[in-house]
């Protein structure tokens, strides 16, 4: 868009230079603020809705992804069997849930009737290959999890969390429940239905009785939090890390997914966005990502396209170098990088896909 407006400026009698340059400049404004608009409108139609406690369990989440690893495909009669068998449900609901999470977050796809690990899922199992226990997440879970879910549920969460830190005070967990839900009603939050939430609502305010359903949508949110140490592990309350991240949602919300792995720097040091970010420039900086994409390259190639998933690479090389290096690569820095490579010839070719984002990698 700037390149734009100074090709036009240029192009002009020097007498109007100034008339066109105020239109376009408002022109690009108007263009920024529909873009403003259409994020808002993102993430208040994005959410995760059907959940219940037991798809609280985020350790679960990568187990269940690390048996859907040993194949490609699967039918749905293979992988209820296979949910069933880490779970331990008997009972068909859970299941479901949990395939229908991990579609909304990414890390499964449906392909017709056929199911398969996402781009996503891939560089998670790659992430998590030394993982010693199946209770806690490791850091780089930590850290691929909050990028998940703070992209894909992101203003459920936050308005969660802005309702535990301002109703702290409260006596009961029921109130707060109630609290977050009449929240959620009174917002431009659509993925719930707000004629239930008010019934169930109105119920608790004539019988005080909650309804599960209430309690099984907040008790699942709250493990989330808990998980990724945003809430403390015994009471409803902030942690230190939770309240960073509320602070810094409050100062500026627009730009989130540009800034994630920025946020996520409070795993690493406590606080958001204190560590370098990645310069090509910086010798170090650049051969730290130069390792880990050759290593990145290896792990996702597809052989019989002899060429790499750029996704699975993504997800992997912002969270290690994040992890390993403490450097920061945001989502464009790591498509800046693939273009610096290929003009440096380390890379011959880069694929994209029909929405024009980078899709494959050829060396």
């Amino acid at each position: 868009m700037w390149n734009e407006i100074k090709r036009q400026i240029i192009n002009v009698p020097r007498k109007s230079s100034f008339d066109i340059y105020s239109n376009l400049i408002i022109m690009f404004c108007k263009e920024d603020y529909r873009k403003t608009i259409m994020i808002r409108e993102e993430l208040y139609n994005k959410g995760i809705s059907d959940i219940v406690e037991t798809e609280g369990n985020l350790p679960r989440f990568t187990k269940i992804c690390q048996e859907l690893h040993q194949r490609k495909l699967y039918s749905w009669n293979e992988i209820v069997p296979l949910v069933k068998k880490v779970t331990g449900f008997t009972r068909h609901s859970p299941i479901q849930r949990h395939i229908q999470i991990f579609k909304k977050i990414g890390i499964l796809n449906q392909r017709g009737s056929m199911y398969t690990l996402s781009s996503e899922g891939r560089a998670l199992i790659e992430i998590t290959k030394d993982k010693t226990s199946d209770e806690i997440l490791t850091l780089s879970e930590k850290i691929f999890y909050f990028k998940t879910f703070f992209k894909n549920a992101f203003y459920q969460l936050f308005i969660l969390l802005q309702t535990i830190d301002e109703r702290q005070e409260l006596a009961s967990q029921e109130e707060l429940i109630v609290d977050y839900f009449n929240r959620i009603i009174n917002s431009p939050f659509r993925v719930w239905k707000k004629e239930s939430l008010r019934r169930d609502i109105e119920i608790y305010g004539s019988k005080g009785n909650l309804q599960r359903g209430l309690r099984n949508k907040f008790g699942c949110m709250r493990t989330w939090l808990k998980h990724l140490e945003l809430l403390e592990r015994k009471n409803i309350i902030l942690s230190s890390l939770g309240k960073e991240i509320l602070r810094n949602i409050k100062s500026n919300r627009n730009d989130l997914s540009e800034r994630i792995y920025g946020m996520a720097n409070i795993y690493i040091n406590g606080k958001v966005d204190t560590l370098p970010h990645f310069n090509y420039l910086n010798n170090n900086h650049k051969l730290s990502a130069i390792e880990l994409f050759k290593l990145a390259y290896s792990l996702f190639e597809r052989h019989e396209l002899r060429m790499s998933d750029a996704k699975s690479m993504k997800y992997f090389i912002c969270n290690k170098i994040l992890v390993n290096r403490q450097i920061t690569m945001e989502k464009n820095s790591f498509d800046r990088f693939l273009h610096q490579l290929q003009r440096e010839g380390q890379i011959r070719s880069i694929i994209p896909n029909d929405m024009g984002k980078i899709a494959y990698i050829s060396r």
